[in-house]
């Protein structure tokens, strides 16, 4: 045997070797992006559960006291007609809320958290702000909320046009056209 072709038979392994080399890191890189989009599933899941528990342990306070109930719907109806003591009360409960949604909004914008959940909870946010009372509070209290935060519920509240459910039996002022 020669020189020459001892040096071709190393090259045609040499190649192979490259070859098979190249599959294995193809192989590899794809498992490594499969686990990598499982881990993304689980923490956007664990996110979505860990928000919406906030979300039913908030709407909860109001649920199981009777008083808050009645608290919240004197400040829906006019902030500042309504007793300090439903104030205190209404500021707390609605302030958790916002605090959650300024969660959501990052959440949301990190793919961690659904549209439909982010928009469900943009939507009643809107709600609050939209009712006499809450469009009162909400005036002082966006400035204490995230900038983008309160860009966003201010910017959905203008462009809210949908015939939005009752809050506690007080109606949400739509804005119009001429508003």
């Amino acid at each position: 045997m020669n020189w020459d072709a001892v040096g071709a038979i190393a090259e045609a392994i040499a190649a192979v070797t490259v070859i098979v080399t190249l599959l294995f890191l193809l192989k590899q890189l794809r498992l490594s992006n499969s686990q990598a989009e499982q881990a993304n599933d689980l923490a956007r899941a664990d996110s979505q559960r860990d928000i919406l528990k906030q979300v039913a342990s908030h709407a909860t306070l109001a649920i199981d006291n009777p008083q808050l109930q009645e608290d919240i719907r004197s400040c829906y109806q006019a902030w500042e007609s309504a007793p300090a003591s439903a104030k205190w009360n209404f500021e707390s409960w609605a302030s958790r809320y916002f605090y959650i949604m300024e969660q959501a909004v990052y959440m949301h914008d990190q793919g961690l958290l659904s549209d439909e959940t982010y928009y469900a909870m943009e939507k009643a946010a809107v709600r609050i702000v939209l009712t006499p009372g809450g469009s009162e509070w909400w005036s002082r209290k966006a400035e204490h909320i995230g900038a983008g935060v309160s860009r966003r519920i201010n910017s959905a509240k203008d462009s809210s046009k949908d015939q939005l459910r009752p809050m506690m039996g007080i109606q949400p002022q739509v804005p119009t056209d001429d508003s």
